[in-house]
């Protein structure tokens, strides 16, 4: 009989809930769990939030136990596990009464950037009885330290010796031996993967944790241990927070008088404490949606001067620069968000065009660089886009422009320590994407768009914390990858799969599309799309009539309109239309 029958009998966790929930000793270091949990929450700035990743949540004995000192205090918490399983048990127990608790497939084993996870994106992490059945514990606990934020906690409740009882239950199971099966330097000879708590104080402080505790009953309660680490490194979050405002150089913003620049000043001046705006932009105009930003920095008592200027123009960018000193000023940070668009299918695309989307995003943002160099700056934000991350159907140049975008912050934080990147979606409410549509689409799409509240929360963590590029993109993953999990294809969001297969798994109704029939050839898989169909299709995805003939870019498909019609089409059990117009053969 597989051990998972004696363990989970029939799926359920009925026999295993008394060991995680409801025993004596995983009562107690429950509780320490709990109360160091609500120590880190008494101890935060007000209206700071906590991200926490839960590692081998399993059961949800610990998330039931942790969530309710986080109700008010955690803006996400990450219930991972490696089995989906575990995942919809837990969204079935904690989804109505918990929202911001997310569930995705997780195994520390492995290099987590790999499973769709940043780099440096917690406050907390959270492990019960998990670590240990990992193969090689330095590996697993580099990677720990990877996804923590510098100045976040480690905080692991685990066995510490053997007894009888464990290795008689969870010594059947796959994970307890892959120490011994794999060799774990670390835990040669050991009769069990389990590790007292001075041999975890060494390998955690080697691992570049700091001021490593550890709470630890007495009697029969010494079998198991809470220790607590933190990740050494650079300042705490709300230190970072002010620093622009201390430094009080002038903050020198491209594309300032958009959406996501004049929100990205009013996050400045209200977060951060900044008193000298530089906004350039090539209009010189507060684009329509963002009047209620310019407003209330015009009246923040922050000093603004606006500038009409081409980011494409190195010499322009010089200027600006050298302009801060004749008021005294000198240069603090810098915000780069110019960009301009020239869509088209790649039959149609050109040199002009790249030339076109290059300048303001690739020579600009070279200019800033070189311009920067003269006047070291604490911040040197860039203003990227999902469609570098995730693809965009006819805008070639800008993917590519993009793309080269997140590689400079990547290697500006890497030469001169300053240098992060947002990889923005379409975001509602404000910007270019608001005024075009685009972020209803996107929406439509299940791609997601950044709402004005998301974007302001995106841009106070790129104040406070030190990842090198983050994507502000808030997926609807069933939607994106639709019921097969295959979705768009992209084999990075492989990790993710699972959710659009468990949203296929649930009882829907036929759509339209899927209810009418296909006029040719036909066969159980696959048939060919009516041209009356495909055009009611493309009607519904542009908003309105579309002419036949023209070309579908032309009648207002842009790239996120494009993903969405082929996944109406895919629903359909249709086959994807490749043809630049709806009537074409």
């Amino acid at each position: 009989m597989p051990y998972q029958e004696l363990l989970f009998p029939g799926g359920s966790m009925d026999t295993v809930l008394p060991v995680y929930k409801d025993g004596v000793v995983a009562s107690f270091y429950n509780d320490c769990v709990v109360a160091a949990v609500r120590a880190i929450v008494d101890a935060l700035p007000e209206g700071r939030l906590l991200r926490v990743l839960e590692i081998g949540a399993g059961t949800g004995g610990t998330a039931a136990s942790v969530l309710p000192a986080l109700r008010h205090a955690c803006s996400c918490y990450t219930f991972t596990d490696v089995s989906e399983s575990f995942l919809r048990a837990a969204s079935k127990i904690f989804a109505a009464e918990y929202p911001f608790v997310e569930y995705e497939l997780l195994n520390i084993d492995a290099d987590p950037r790999l499973q769709g996870f940043a780099s440096a994106q917690y406050d907390l992490i959270i492990s019960t009885n998990c670590l240990h059945a990992t193969p090689f514990m330095r590996n697993t606990l580099r990677n720990c330290h990877q996804l923590l934020a510098p100045g976040g906690l480690l905080l692991i409740n685990d066995a510490q010796p053997t007894s009888a009882f464990v290795q008689i239950t969870f010594g059947l199971t796959d994970g307890w031996w892959l120490f011994h099966e794999l060799g774990d330097p670390e835990r040669v000879g050991y009769h069990s993967p389990l590790m007292e708590w001075e041999q975890w104080r060494g390998l955690l402080e080697e691992s570049r944790f700091r001021q490593t505790v550890c709470m630890r009953g007495a009697g029969f309660l010494q079998v198991q241990a809470v220790m607590v680490a933190q990740k050494g490194g650079a300042a705490t979050s709300a230190e970072s927070v002010t620093r622009i405002g201390r430094e009080n150089g002038a903050q020198l913003f491209t594309g300032g008088l958009g959406g996501l620049g004049l929100l990205t000043a009013r996050v400045l001046v209200k977060e951060a404490g900044a008193t000298r705006l530089l906004i350039s932009s090539r209009s010189g105009q507060v684009q329509r949606g963002s009047e209620a930003d310019w407003e209330w920095l015009a009246t923040s008592g922050a000093t603004l001067r606006c500038v009409r200027s081409d980011a494409s123009d190195p010499s322009e960018i010089r200027w600006l620069v050298q302009s801060l000193s004749g008021d005294n000023w000198r240069l603090g940070g810098v915000f780069h968000a110019a960009g301009v668009l020239a869509d088209a299918l790649l039959a149609g695309q050109s040199a002009q065009r790249f030339c076109t989307v290059y300048g303001p995003k690739v020579h600009g943002g070279v200019a800033l660089h070189r311009a920067a160099a003269q006047s070291p700056v604490s911040t040197f934000l860039v203003y990227s886009s999902a469609a570098s991350l995730l693809g965009s159907a006819g805008q070639a140049p800008h993917s590519a422009a993009n793309s080269w975008l997140d590689a400079f912050a990547y290697w500006r934080r890497s030469i001169c320590g300053v240098g992060q990147g947002l990889q923005w979606g379409a975001v509602a409410e404000i910007g270019y994407a608001a005024r075009h549509g685009a972020d209803t689409r996107a929406e439509r799409s299940g791609s997601g768009a950044p709402t004005r509240a998301m974007a302001y929360e995106a841009l106070s963590c790129a104040l406070s914390s030190h990842w090198r590029l983050a994507a502000v993109v808030p997926i609807d993953w069933p939607k994106l990858l639709g019921p097969s999990g295959a979705g768009v294809g992209m084999t990075f969001l492989t990790p993710h799969r699972h959710k659009g297969r468990a949203a296929g798994r649930e009882e829907r109704a036929p759509t339209k599309a899927a209810q009418v029939p296909a006029r040719g050839t036909a066969s159980t898989s696959e048939s060919l799309v009516s041209f009356e169909l495909l055009l009611q299709l493309v009607e519904r995805t542009v908003g309105g009539a579309v002419d036949a003939d023209a070309p579908l870019m032309e009648a207002g498909l842009d790239s996120l309109g494009a993903v969405e019609l082929r996944n109406q089409l895919q629903q359909a059990r249709l086959r994807p239309h490749p043809h630049p117009s709806p009537r074409a053969p």
